[in-house]
């Protein structure tokens, strides 16, 4: 949902028109598909049991003579299929969306260049520019309150502020254009001097490149296959840098594994639950998973502070849930 916003905000607030805008969101399909199918293994489980469990079907097994252990394995078999499947989707599919979607958001700010700033943050625009604007109108590319601190090379830097402004990207350049403003500059041959001079109109020329067109976003580790990370990794030597790299490494596999860790959890959930149907199978699986991201989110962040081994940290929520979830499971079969 999140992400469906900010969708919205970039169809609707920034006027990037709907084809575009469906196809960042179509690219961003794979990141939410890696998250929603570990949790609707879970969410299948807690309410298939939940049924069985209401409707006595676990009590006529029983009365049977037939342990209800037996559910296990085809459950194991399909949580299975889908770890494989999923780890396979997150080596390839999903670096390949993630670029993607970083691909069309960098063609988006050439159509509206004002999308790479963000209203009262310092923004380094291309070499030699740094912007701040205290608000921007991403429709018309328009901006207020306009702060520039250009540094060209050999030359002494000057600040820029104006009103109002617009940014336009022509061919390979991008034009900044001021209406009532100041320049504040020291003198070139007596830097002890210093101006200011007041306008009504100026206009900044900033030279792209003939590839700025062309030119392809780099890759982040988010935008890497597993081969290409672990190529990567190869030749990282800075602890801090690799123990990044090991991190999303390791999420690429221990999130889709969560599905078998989830056939643990569930089944003694959804026996507890009971005639809960849907509603409480959504209620326990959301609060299961939700203690599983706030783990999965702090073992990511204690190993890339070098806290903690990414091996450890990112694969401690589906030991911490095996481990609690194990007994339960013993407990509510022997039952």
């Amino acid at each position: 949902m999140d992400r469906f916003f900010d969708l919205v905000d970039l169809l609707i607030g920034k006027g990037l028109g709907f084809i575009f805008v469906s196809k960042i969101f179509l690219s961003s399909l794979p990141f939410i598909i890696a998250l929603t199918i570990p949790m609707g293994v879970l969410v299948g489980i807690i309410s298939g049991f939940g049924r069985l469990s209401g409707d006595s079907e676990i009590l006529a097994l029983r009365a049977s003579g037939i342990n209800p252990v037996i559910l296990l394995p085809p459950v194991l078999l399909f949580s299975l299929f889908i770890t494989l499947s999923m780890s396979l989707f997150n080596s390839w599919v999903l670096p390949f969306a993630n670029y993607r979607s970083k691909e069309l958001l960098y063609r988006a700010s050439y159509k509206r260049p004002t999308l790479r700033i963000r209203e009262r943050t310092f923004v380094h625009l291309y070499k030699g520019y740094t912007l701040w604007a205290g608000r921007i109108d991403h429709t018309r590319n328009e901006l207020e309150d306009v702060r520039i601190y250009e540094r060209k090379k050999g030359d002494i830097p000057r600040i820029i502020t104006a009103k109002k402004g617009k940014m336009k990207v022509e061919e390979e350049n991008l034009y900044l254009f001021l209406e009532d403003g100041e320049i504040h500059e020291l003198e070139k041959s007596s830097p002890e001097l210093y101006r200011r001079l007041h306008f009504t109109r100026f206009s900044i020329k900033i030279p792209l490149g003939p590839s700025y067109k062309t030119i392809k976003p780099a890759r982040t580790k988010r935008e890497l296959s597993v081969p290409e990370l672990i190529k990567r990794l190869k030749g990282l030597k800075k602890r801090k840098v690799r123990w990044a790299y090991l991190v999303e490494l390791n999420k690429r596999f221990s999130i889709p594994f969560a599905a078998i860790v989830f056939v643990f959890t569930g089944i003694p959930a959804g026996l507890m639950a009971r005639r809960g149907g849907l509603g409480m199978g959504l209620s326990l699986s959301l609060l299961f998973f939700v203690i599983y991201y706030i783990l999965l989110i702090g073992g990511e962040e204690l190993g890339t502070r070098e806290i903690l081994h990414p091996g450890i940290g990112i694969w401690w929520p589906n030991l911490f849930l095996l481990l609690v979830s194990i007994p339960l499971l013993r407990k509510v079969i022997r039952s």
